[in-house]
């Protein structure tokens, strides 16, 4: 499991606005915002050992056209009403100094925040069983059907009861809730042809000193040449290790590979991405290797995840249509992996 970054404080108002219109790309923003207030507020009210660190990120622009594109998504979102007083901007030597990125042509700093998603679900999942919550794992669903009506009435208004069939047996109950992100087609085939499995890939890093004690990172960064064609980057507080991500979209990358990451497999990593981040990663951090690496420096894992990518880029969250007491929250476009 990678670290998860938050928010999007204007990069993704053009696309959003272009699909769902102005009033609704504001909202999507505010949202944005709203979840890494809430995160916030929710880890300190429960004291949650998640590795959460409230800070900044930056989007550095690695090429003259995607500084436009940025200028101009800050530009409409701020016209539109959106609120841009957070945000920095640098450029030239600048952005370069403020992010440690060599190449960058310009960068936009805004409040942001970063956790372990994996200790922030164990977490739950925990404090879900202290409350006599019970859990099943390694236990799938493989199909869920009609098991009836309640008290015998079978007219639409009246809530079902569904038998979700699993492994292990089956559970009846009056309401299904679907989380599984990228997974849900399975059991929502009508869902199928809009989240679409793709699959994402990290690398951990241990940094050289470099990197390491007052001169470790203190913000996040989205290295990007594209909207589709970018890196993340988070240094972990705890062991100042790297946390770095490949995107699908580097131009480098072979049609077979590309065409292997639209899966739900998730067992092995791709060779050819591994090489593409070794090689990015030196290309932007030159002074990384400076004096060598020496032992128990460098690469240290490599893994995959799954993301759920919807076509308008927000995820379906509420009940199913023709299934009362079905309900979806599927399809984060990496904001909830």
């Amino acid at each position: 499991m990678t670290y998860s970054s938050y928010a999007d404080s204007f990069r993704g108002f053009l696309v959003y606005a272009a699909i769902h219109g102005v009033d609704q790309a504001l909202k999507i923003i505010a949202n944005e915002r709203l979840v890494l207030q809430k995160i916030d507020e929710f880890v300190k009210e429960h004291n949650v050992p998640c590795d959460f660190n409230l800070t900044t990120t930056f989007d550095v622009c690695m090429t003259s056209e995607f500084a436009a594109y940025e200028a101009a998504s800050y530009d409409a979102y701020k016209a539109a009403g959106g609120d841009v007083s957070q945000v920095k901007f640098y450029s030239g030597d600048e952005a370069r100094n403020k992010t440690g990125v060599k190449d960058a042509i310009a960068a936009y700093e805004w409040p942001a925040g970063s956790s372990h998603p994996a200790k922030l679900a164990h977490w739950l999942i925990n404090n879900c069983i202290t409350r006599r919550v019970k859990l099943f794992t390694h236990c799938p669903v493989t199909n869920i059907t009609k098991a009836g009506s309640q008290m015998g009435h079978s007219d639409a208004n009246t809530p079902a009861l569904w038998a979700a069939h699993t492994t292990r047996g089956s559970v009846i109950t009056s309401t299904v809730i679907h989380c599984t992100n990228a997974h849900v087609g399975l059991l929502l085939p009508q869902l199928a042809p809009h989240v679409v499995p793709t699959r994402s890939q990290a690398v951990s890093i241990v940094p050289t000193p470099a990197f390491a004690g007052q001169n470790a990172m203190n913000s996040t960064l989205s290295i990007r040449y594209s909207l589709k064609y970018f890196h993340s980057l988070i240094q972990r507080r705890g062991d100042g290790t790297f946390i770095f991500g490949v995107s699908r979209g580097s131009p480098t990358l072979s049609p077979q590979t590309l065409a292997q990451l639209k899966t739900t497999d998730d067992s092995g990593f791709s060779h050819e991405i591994l090489q593409e981040a070794t090689r990015s990663w030196r290309l932007l951090f030159p002074s990384y290797d400076r004096d060598g690496i020496k032992h128990g420096e460098g690469v240290d894992h490599v893994w995959t995840g799954i993301l759920g990518m919807s076509a308008d880029h927000v995820p379906f969250v509420g009940a199913v249509d023709s299934l009362p007491g079905q309900y979806v929250c599927a399809g984060f476009n990496g904001h909830g992996k």
